[in-house]
């Protein structure tokens, strides 16, 4: 395989570098092993071989059998064992495309790619069929080859020409390649035949005894016709090869390419008469040698730009593999668990330490059933619905929960804390699901003591403050038969007190049983209408300061535990007589629906910014600003009415208008009978 390196986002992965590769113009592959396995080939490299694309993943030489015999594997093999780049050009393979078995020429490469210890793990190969250049190549040479013969005859027929004019005019019409003949200083044409006036675009009576110095007329481009005059002048024969000429049509201007000969012609006593001119057309050719060497020159570019990714990615490799031991560093001083569920076989993977909690050896594997049942009886049935939850289609993915697992070999079982994110594809299917997990077993401990003791000290100070309201109420009985009004008020007073500390105890005992899973439900049917009224008329006799108005629903009944759904709607007013001033009014509403009934205790107070209505409902929260230093509470009122209303099957939220006041609302669901 290509060098795995894992990478930042802001790198190119291996996938990207070759959708790279196969973009090249250049015929471009990849080898590894010593065995040359092809790892990648571009569409141009698997033409070169004749195959398709079913050759990646094979050996060369079984990819490609017409290789055996030729000596390209065995100089794989060589750059593979060596590291050393070996460049070839001009050399011929035999190749069978098209069911033929065909010779080709190829300009190549084989480079060895090397990571960091200097160690070959791969090389590429890059090349440029140059069949047709070679045939091309041999082409001109043969024409040149004529020419040199045609300018050998030329020179030949000059020294006669005064005895054959004739003959070497009809040569000179006749010839496969144009040829003019431009006479005395003046470069008159006097002599041109159908290959130059094609080249023209002219007819020969229009240019017979032109001058193509006269610049009103032109037939040759400027440049050119410096030098056919610098020839006469110096009687120094040009040549040129592959030469860009504008042809000046009288119509536009056409760019072509030609070998060039400018002759000079003497006559008997070596005096200049005029200037013989010989043009091939080599366009083609030109062109395509210089798409070659534009080829070449891109593929020169793309392999210092892939040098140079390699180079960036070799860096990034070593500061990933520093962060990854920073990172497992962090991990096993934190005591972190490590896990990952593959989601295809529902089998667990993870850290050494997640292993060890769940008595497993380093080499061992888990599946999500065996997990099942390992977790604590108690805990099952809300791990497996957390896991469900996350995995659901269209969820935020967040998985969060507590348990316990009963360690093979451990008497008592570890407390566990789990999280995780799992994530989807664009059609909403889990992809992947992993995460962490913490060993909380001390933390768990820690709460259970300090529930029994909030349990055992909040029971014992209910004892006196029975007594102590028991005892104000007579004060108070008597107080009234005297008609002493001061007393009546201060005992009324010491009464309220007395219920508020009651209800603080009553919540702190709630909790611990909360937590400790001693709270039960006393389920029994009864009119929730008439229970918020009751509560109503309650809250109106404590406080004096804020008016209640309350919108009823029709009689509904449910079926739920009175008492505490009772403290929840206590609760709702009571927050709303705090956190409102003095005279604002109270909105208490009831709707029923088909499948549920809801209830809505509405202020005209201070107003829940969003950040804190996401917490409002956990365990001592409780918002903090100017405004709330002054109210008193711990912040455990509203958790335990959420956790009331969920034992219920409920549902409990707030909206707020921050400075605009607030609406508690909880649901409880209806028989279905």
């Amino acid at each position: 395989m290509i060098c795995q390196m894992n990478k930042p986002a802001s790198s190119l992965s291996n996938e990207e570098i070759l959708d790279i590769l196969s973009l090249s113009r250049k015929a471009t592959a990849i080898y590894t092993s010593e065995n040359i396995v092809i790892e990648f080939a571009n569409d141009q490299m698997i033409s070169f071989w004749g195959k398709d694309r079913n050759v990646i993943g094979l050996e060369l030489e079984v990819a490609v059998p017409e290789l055996k015999g030729q000596p390209f594997i065995a100089l794989l093999q060589q750059v593979w064992r060596t590291g050393n780049t070996y460049t070839a050009e001009n050399q011929s393979a035999e190749l069978r495309v098209n069911g033929k078995l065909q010779r080709f020429h190829f300009n190549f490469e084989y480079k060895a790619i090397k990571n960091e210890h200097g160690e070959v793990y791969s090389i590429l190969h890059t090349a440029t069929d140059v069949t047709q250049l070679n045939l091309a190549k041999q082409a001109l040479d043969t024409g040149l080859l004529r020419e040199q013969e045609l300018n050998r005859k030329l020179l030949s027929a000059n020294a006669s020409l005064g005895k054959s004019q004739d003959k070497f005019a009809s040569l000179v019409k006749n010839a496969p390649v144009a040829i003019t003949f431009l006479q005395g200083p003046e470069l008159l044409v006097e002599l041109v035949n159908k290959k130059m006036l094609e080249i023209w675009g002219r007819r020969e009576e229009q240019v017979i005894n032109l001058s193509i110095l006269d610049e009103t007329n032109p037939l040759i481009d400027p440049e050119q016709v410096r030098l056919i005059n610098r020839v006469y002048e110096t009687q120094d024969p040009y040549y040129g090869f592959s030469v860009k000429i504008n042809i000046l049509s009288p119509f536009s201007v056409i760019t072509r390419y030609f070998d060039l000969i400018y002759e000079p012609v003497l006559d008997v006593e070596n005096e200049v008469i005029g200037v013989m001119i010989v043009a091939t057309d080599v366009t083609e050719h030109s062109l395509s040698f210089q798409r070659e060497q534009s080829l070449a020159e891109e593929l020169t570019a793309s392999n210092n730009e892939l040098a140079a990714i390699n180079e960036e990615m070799h860096a990034s490799n070593e500061e990933l593999n520093r962060r990854e031991d920073q990172l497992q560093f962090i991990i096993d001083a934190a005591e972190i668990g490590i896990w990952d569920l593959d989601l295809r076989n529902l089998q667990l993977s993870g850290n050494d330490r997640f292993k060890s909690w769940l008595g497993l050896s380093e080499q061992d594997a888990i599946s999500l059933s065996e997990l099942y049942k390992v977790i604590h009886k108690d805990d099952y049935a809300h791990v497996s619905s957390a896991i469900k939850e996350a995995l659901r289609e269209h969820s935020s993915g967040k998985f969060n929960v507590e348990f316990q697992l009963n360690i093979p070999g451990e008497l008592l079982p570890r407390y566990i804390a789990a999280k995780g994110k799992a994530s989807f594809n664009i059609q909403q299917q889990p992809l992947k699901f992993s995460g962490t997990m913490m060993d909380i077993t001390e933390r768990k401990q820690d709460e259970l003591r300090k529930n029994d003791f909030i349990g055992m000290v909040s029971h014992e100070l209910k004892t006196p403050l029975t007594s102590l309201n028991g005892y104000s109420q007579i004060l108070q009985s008597r107080a009234k038969k005297n008609q002493d009004e001061f007393s009546v008020n201060a005992l009324k007073k010491i009464g309220t007190q007395v219920s508020k500390m009651t209800a603080l105890i009553n919540g702190f005992l709630n909790i611990s049983r909360l937590e400790s899973g001693k709270i039960h439900l006393e389920k029994k049917k009864f009119n929730l209408d008439e229970l918020i009224a009751e509560n109503i008329k309650e809250s109106e006799l404590l406080t004096e300061t804020h008016q209640i108005l309350f919108t009823p629903c029709p009689p509904v009944e449910v079926e739920a535990d009175k008492d505490k759904i009772s403290s929840v709607i206590t609760n709702f007013i009571s927050n709303a007589v705090k956190y409102s001033p003095a005279g604002k009014l109270i909105e208490i509403q009831c709707e029923v629906s088909p499948s549920e009934v809801r209830v809505g205790v509405k202020d005209h107070g201070m107003g829940i910014k969003k950040e804190d209505s996401e917490r409002l409902f956990e365990r001592f929260y409780r918002v903090r600003n100017g405004q709330t230093q002054l109210i008193s509470g711990f912040g455990i009122g509203l958790y335990l009415s959420a956790e009331i209303v969920k034992s219920h099957s409920g549902k409990i939220w707030v909206e707020s208008i921050p400075g605009e006041g607030s609406t508690f609302f909880f649901t409880l669901p209806l028989s279905s009978t």
